[in-house]
This record gives structure tokens, sequence and C-alpha cells, in this order.
């Protein structure tokens, strides 16, 4: 987790649990970025990047098996972006790409 500002705060709230759980969060830049991520049991991969001068702000929230998420918020104008994935196939579940602002 990286956290550098030349303006804006910068918050994140972490809940890591069970197996093979990792996490990148890097907030740079003059917004204020906000991001609250909870991962629980399975394999999970979370890299999220927060930056520009406008107030970005991510909630995620996953549970149960194989998971990769990659969320990129940047830019000028304010990013919102919240996602709930309960997975519980058999096989595993798709990565899942979200990118916002320019």
């Amino acid at each position: 987790m990286a956290q550098n500002s030349t303006g804006g705060g910068k918050g994140a709230f972490i809940n890591v649990a069970n197996n093979n759980n990792s996490v990148n969060l890097t907030q740079t830049d003059g917004g204020s970025h906000y991001a609250e991520v909870g991962l629980i049991g399975g394999n999970k991969t979370v890299n999220i990047t927060q930056t520009g001068n406008a107030n970005q702000m991510a909630s995620v929230q996953l549970s149960g098996n194989a998971t990769s998420l990659t969320l990129q918020q940047t830019g000028t104008t304010q990013n919102f972006y919240s996602i709930q994935f309960n997975c519980a196939t058999a096989g595993g579940c798709s990565p899942i790409n979200v990118k916002q602002g320019n």
C-alpha cells in the first residue's frame, strides 16, 4: 500500500482473511482518495490505483474462490465505484477490470 499526496487526504480500510489474499493499493496526487476493501477466503488478487486531482472513492467486498480485480480511477473528474462479489463456482471466477477517468 502506498499513499502519496500533493494535496487531498488519503484513506484506506483493508480487511484480509484466509488463504492466499493479496492487495496492492496506490493513492497519489492532489485529490482526496478513499478505498475500503474486504477480502474473504480463497485466492484473491486486488489492485486498486487512485490518482489525479479529483476525489476518487471505491468500496470493494469479495468472498469465496479465486478472484482477480483491477480498479483504476484517474483524472480530474470525481469517480465512485462499489463492487460486491460473492463467487461460489467450482471452477473459479473471471477477473473484473474497471477503469474510470482518463
